[in-house]
């Protein structure tokens, strides 16, 4: 922090000199968000404690690959040879600070909850947004910190674990609980269709898109670690004329009396698709030994690990999709969705189909919702899985995050199921089990048309609002992350400044206050 003419500078963002009154004096959402997280600090220590281990853990992990460069150079550079190179290295030798700043846990759980409202913190909106907070800069200042670089904000947030996120949102609702806004004794619950980091893509855009990949990691061995040329010349004729055939199916496809060439197209796609698939396995056969032989430093090996592994998954992903290519040209069966592969920038997207609405390529995560409008629930499982699977595992992650047992569950007719209203009532002794819609009527005739369930129903009406508050104020219906980890974390983030910025508006109501943001 430098002084000039009597001011101090943040990041060329000038106020008068620091007051520390300024942290309980300045009335803005920002600074709310601080308030609280520090009193989220101050009563669940434990955040601080695992956010500690996770900084520790990420900057081992660095360390390492450190430790490792630095004897590779003292033996291949230096020529300082070690007498014991085969025994184990338990603990890295202690090097110079180096890397990117750590931050105090506090300024890590602020950052995070600023990521979740925002979305971003990296973005030019976020960073510019940050320069000009005063609130932000006070609270740096507080903590003696200048404005971080975004990459160093951005690396330290990245280096908590899901763990400690799902840690800090079970504190966060011991928090409400401690102040009475929410007793979480009844829950709601629903699911919502997620959009992955990815476009809606045809089979043949898929594996040509795979194809493009691996020729262009190929390159990338020959220019990055000196791998020899493609030996097969005709593969850059090949992969053009193969986009070309691409293009030509997606003007054409729909239009009228084109049916018959977009189908000729499309097989001669596909059988050329088959013949550099078969030409990439060759050459990866054929570099094989240079890759096993490769004496490169430890962290350029691990790049190169990381690329051959990326270009065996894509060959062998890219075999898979012509299988089913071929399927639909050659016998016209049609594999299902869930059987295919639906985007290589994620993987673990899937199809995911919910009612009347438009598909959605990503996720379909599990949401329960307090009658006061917190959530005090969320799972993320892996595909389309039906919602009535998810009935009993929802509510079993909303008494391990709340540790509340609810008197009441309501939910919709897709998660009505009769061994999962049984185990609801009869093994958690939950007192009401409503599910709305005919098959939830069904399974409920016996209470259906008591008051208690009527209530039930009505109030589920509102927790749908509070779905609608999160996904589009809160773009929790649109991941920036890719992956069904870096997915979760984010919506995590998420969840965790919504319920902070409910937190805050109920606590403001109470007052009769504006309500933030």
């Amino acid at each position: 922090m430098n002084k000039v003419k009597g001011k101090f500078m943040i990041y060329n963002v000038p106020y008068l000199p620091f007051d520390f009154n300024i942290i309980e004096e300045l009335d803005t959402d920002l600074m709310e968000i601080f308030r609280k997280s520090r009193e989220l600090l101050e009563k669940f220590p434990e955040i601080r404690e695992s956010i500690v281990r996770d900084q520790d853990i990420h900057g081992q992990k660095k360390k390492v690959i450190r430790n490792e460069v630095k004897r590779y150079n003292d033996v291949h550079i230096n020529g300082n040879y070690y007498l014991f190179d085969c025994i184990e290295i338990t603990e890295p030798v202690k090097l110079e600070k180096t890397g990117r700043e750590r931050l105090k846990p506090e300024l890590v759980l602020y950052f995070l909850i600023i990521r979740g409202l925002w979305g971003s913190i990296s973005d030019h909106a976020a960073k510019q947004a940050i320069h000009d907070s005063i609130s932000i800069s006070a609270v740096l200042a507080h903590h003696s910190y200048k404005v971080p670089g975004s990459n160093t904000v951005r690396e330290n947030l990245n280096a908590v674990s899901n763990k400690t996120r799902r840690l800090i949102m079970d504190s966060l609702s011991m928090l409400i609980l401690l102040k009475g806004l929410d007793d979480f004794n009844e829950v709601y619950i629903d699911s919502t269709d997620v959009a992955a980091n990815t476009a809606y893509p045809t089979d043949i855009s898929v594996l040509y898109k795979l194809l493009d990949r691996v020729y262009r990691s190929f390159r990338f061995l020959t220019d990055e670690f000196g791998f020899p040329m493609l030996s097969d010349g005709w593969l850059d004729t090949r992969m053009k004329k193969l986009k070309s055939h691409l293009a030509f199916i997606n003007m054409q496809i729909g239009k009228k009396g084109m049916k018959g060439n977009v189908k000729e197209k499309f097989k001669l796609f596909v059988s050329l698709a088959d013949n550099i698939i078969k030409s990439f396995f060759d050459e990866q056969e054929k570099m094989l030994i240079k890759y096993e032989t490769s004496d490169l430093t430890p962290d350029k090996s691990l790049a190169l690990d990381r690329l051959w592994f990326k270009i065996d998954s894509d060959l062998n992903d890219a075999a898979y999709v012509l299988y089913y290519a071929e399927l639909l040209v050659n016998e016209n069966i049609k594999l299902p969705s869930r059987e295919k592969i639906l985007s290589i920038s994620d993987p673990d997207a899937a199809f995911i189909q919910k009612g009347q609405r438009n598909p959605t390529i990503g996720y379909k995560p599990q949401i329960g919702r307090s009658r006061n409008g917190f959530i005090s629930g969320f799972l993320l499982p892996k595909g389309n899985v039906s919602d009535s699977e998810m009935l009993v595992p929802t509510v079993m992650e909303v008494c391990r995050s709340t540790r509340v047992k609810p008197n009441l569950v309501s939910t919709d007719d897709g998660y009505a199921s009769e061994d999962g209203v049984g185990i609801l009532k009869n093994d958690l002794n939950i007192l009401t089990v409503s599910i709305n819609g005919a098959k939830g009527k069904k399974i409920t005739s016996e209470d259906w048309d008591t008051t208690l369930y009527s209530e039930a129903r009505r109030m589920r009406s509102a927790a749908e609002s509070g779905m609608f508050t999160l996904k589009y104020r809160h773009s929790f219906g649109k991941m920036r992350r890719r992956g069904i980890e870096a997915v979760e974390a984010e919506q995590l983030e998420k969840i965790i400044a919504y319920n902070f910025i409910h937190m805050i508006k109920k606590e403001k109501k109470r007052l009769n206050q504006p309500d933030p943001i």
